[in-house]
């Protein structure tokens, strides 16, 4: 009982510690979302008037306010939409698709296994459609977000999902400046969610936990209403909880740098003895591993090394076990690697206590992997060093829009306002003015004036100057119009609006270098694919159950078969590749091979069947019926030809064997090579045992002959002593001398 008690206050001591250390980690992440977030403020302004101009919405709330006022009409000819979509609808008529290739010796092929379950993830959870959405943010904004996760609400073995995110719910790394964000340490989403969908994602937190107030005081725009807010925002309110229709969550994924050490392991395998015959029956006997007669257990050899990590904790018990039995510790470096958290963040803590983003190893289970990457990824867009934000191609077309607005607008109030000429009469020209007025405005109407009131000489009714169209307004307007291209090198090929007549080769060339202006953006989501893909294996491996059906393509038809995680184990790399199943992909490809089709033989017509303009289920019946009917032709086979190919089955055993006998030789010469080394290691073993004994027995025998003579050192040093005391006892100390004697 007394035990328990003195460990009650250090239990408390650590869990009060292990509390403070978390708080003070959610007030570190805390301070860096609010610098992150008065970073991206600036953007997200920027970034709502890009999707204004997108969107029709091309005036602001100024400009529009003074228009009314001089009653002039705010029109918007949108030419920006139409070409954000062209890029858009390039990017869909040429979508992309993920190979998977295993990093492993030998030939370098494609994992159809990895490929069809990766293929299989995107096709559950629509990817496709929601990176081009994505992309299409990146166009407009510069930045385009998806999540990537497994959804358990929907499936409890989790079902795929790939979903985009609206880019003004983001706040990355502020530091982060390469493609993709490629260097960002920290990722934020701050979103507002109905209450009810709050309470469903953590059911044992208040509202007044959930509720991140704080975060909505980062992200306001205007700070007057931060300042006259500000109190509310800091921490949780008092508001009441049914008061309470909408929360602020927040979401940070981040990276941390871990200490860990690199062990160097030796790789060992038992000694075999080659195959033998017995002397008593004559027969063969079967490798045999050697034992040795030190110890009784097979005799082991190292054959290499390898590197075994181990973390800080670890290597810290394995060093101290070596010292304590004696032995020198084996080669080592201390190395660093990146773990990735993820944590929603409260009104005043952690909503649950970070998770590391890892799984176990498909090929170790002991083991864990982390992830690759960030759940949210990010397509980007060009760079804009001064202002350090991302933008796309409305920001270049923005004051061509603007321009070619106010000209439009100009020009109808110009036109609104001289459409009908005045007039300028006498006092006394006519007898009723009111009626004169009503009868002059219109074109049909029959103005009674009296006589000589029109004479040229003297009229009494003059009309009044037409205003001038101002020269070279429409030019303007024009410019305006064609500078909106102009300015993001968008070409009419491209737009599909060019009206001269020109070859169809010479137009697809020039689409083809209006497009390689747009590389950049192209090469970002080929990046940001292969991002995904990596991350894609890691969520298959890691989190997705054995057994689990998905599709897999094959030559002639489509299956389903259960996934085996065991044979996805290791690394893989990510390859990038045009899908044959996009429309300008399937038309470039088959205006090459069609002229040679029919000239090649059936197994490579089936292989080049997806890129013809057929439909992917009559592509699939052709391909199973062809493979049919190849099963039946192989059936009725030739005489001759089964002949031909019995003898090359002769042939071939007759070769067969000859690789076995030679193999055997040299199996056998291999053998005695390696027991004359294992005899050799014997005799070395058995040597240096020797050696080692003899050594022990000199260093004892010299022990013994050190201690004998400092024994008999310390015996004649007391003997000198005990007879210099003798001698003093026997011979008094000398008396004085006598007179006359010298001294």
């Amino acid at each position: 009982m007394a035990e328990e008690m003195d460990e009650a206050p250090e239990s408390e001591d650590a869990s009060g510690k292990e509390e403070t250390r978390a708080y003070q980690s959610f007030l570190d992440l805390k301070g860096e979302i609010k610098k992150d977030c008065e970073h991206h403020n600036k953007w997200r302004k920027a970034a709502d008037e890009w999707y204004g101009l997108y969107g029709n919405d091309q005036w602001d709330e100024e400009a529009r306010k003074v228009l009314e006022e001089q009653g002039r009409p705010p029109i918007s000819m949108n030419r920006i939409q139409r070409n954000i979509q062209a890029v858009a609808g390039h990017e869909i008529s040429n979508r992309q698709e993920i190979h998977c290739i295993p990093r492993e010796e030998g030939d370098s092929k494609v994992s159809e296994i990895a490929t069809a379950a990766v293929k299989w993830f995107r096709d559950e959870s629509y990817a496709e459609d929601e990176e081009s959405t994505a992309f299409l943010d990146t166009l407009i904004a510069g930045m385009g977000w998806t999540e990537l996760r497994l959804d358990h609400d929907m499936d409890p073995d989790g079902a795929p999902c790939d979903t985009r995110i609206d880019p003004m719910e983001m706040f990355p790394d502020r530091f982060a400046t390469r493609a993709n964000l490629l260097d960002g340490t920290r990722i934020t989403r701050i979103r507002t969610v109905p209450k009810a969908t709050a309470l469903a994602m953590f059911p044992e937190a208040s509202i007044g936990e959930l509720n991140a107030t704080w975060a909505k005081n980062y992200i306001e725009a205007d700070p007057a209403i931060r300042d006259r807010e500000k109190p509310a925002y800091e921490g949780a309110s008092d508001i009441d909880d049914d008061d309470v229709s909408d929360v602020t969550l927040v979401e940070c994924q981040w990276i941390e740098r871990e200490h860990y050490y690199r062990i160097a392991e030796p790789v060992m395998e038992p000694i075999v003895a080659p195959p033998g015959v017995d002397p008593m029956s004559g027969q063969p006997t079967p490798p045999q591993p050697v034992m040795d007669p030190m110890t009784g257990l097979p005799a082991m050899r190292q054959t290499g090394e390898r590197m075994v990590d181990l973390s800080t904790e670890d290597f810290g018990t394995l060093k101290q076990r070596k010292a304590v039995i004696g032995e020198a510790m084996p080669k080592y470096q201390k190395a660093r690697r990146i773990c990735r958290y993820k944590a929603f963040l409260g009104a005043t803590g952690y909503l649950e206590e970070p998770e590391k983003m890892e799984g176990p190893d498909p090929a170790n289970p002991e083991k864990t992997v982390s992830a690759p990457a960030f759940t949210y990824n990010c397509i980007t867009g060009n760079w804009d060093s001064k202002q350090r934000w991302w933008f796309g191609l409305v920001a270049p077309m923005a004051d061509p829009q603007k321009w070619a607005n106010k000209l439009l607008s100009q020009i109808l109030h110009i036109i609104n306002t001289s459409a009908k000429g005045g007039v300028m009469i006498e006092e006394d020209s006519v007898e009723d003015i009111r009626a004169f007025e009503a009868s002059w405005a219109r074109q049909d109407a029959v103005t009674i004036v009296p006589r000589n009131h029109l004479n040229p000489a003297a009229p009494k009714i003059v009309p009044k100057p037409t205003a001038q169209f101002p020269a070279g307004l429409d030019r303007m307007m024009q410019m305006s119009f064609e500078s909106i291209g102009e300015a993001t090198g968008i070409s009419q090929e491209l737009l599909g609006l060019r009206g001269a007549s020109q070859p169809g080769v010479l137009e697809a060339q020039r689409t083809q270098r209006g497009l390689t202006i747009l590389a950049r953006y192209f090469d970002s989501l080929r990046r940001f694919r292969a991002i995904k893909g990596k991350l894609l294996i890691y969520i298959i491996q890691t989190q997705i159950p054995d057994g689990r059906m998905i599709r897999i393509v094959g030559p002639a038809s489509e299956q389903y078969v259960p996934l085996l995680k065991s044979e996805m184990s290791g690394t893989y790399d990510i390859k990038v590749d045009e899908t044959p199943t996009s429309p300008s992909v399937k038309d470039r490809t088959w205006g090459m091979i069609a002229p040679m089709f029919e000239k090649l033989p059936p197994q490579v017509q089936m292989e080049l069947l997806p890129y013809s303009p057929l439909p992917e289920s009559a592509v699939s019946k052709i391909r199973e019926a062809t493979a049919k009917l190849m099963d039946q032709g192989a059936n009725k086979a030739d005489p001759k030809v089964e002949a031909a190919k019995a003898q090359m089955e002769l042939e071939g055993q007759r070769f067969q064997a000859e690789q076995q006998m030679k193999a055997a030789g040299m199996q056998a010469e291999m053998e005695m090579k390696r027991e004359q080394a294992a005899i050799d290691t014997q005799i070395a073993r058995e040597k240096f045992e020797a050696e080692m004994a003899l050594a022990k027995e000199k260093a004892a025998h010299d022990r013994d002959l050190a201690m004998q003579k400092a024994s008999d050192e310390y015996e004649i040093a007391v003997y000198r002593e005990n007879l210099k005391a003798q001698n003093e006892a026997r011979w008094p100390a000398a008396m004085p001398a006598e007179p006359g004697f010298p001294q």
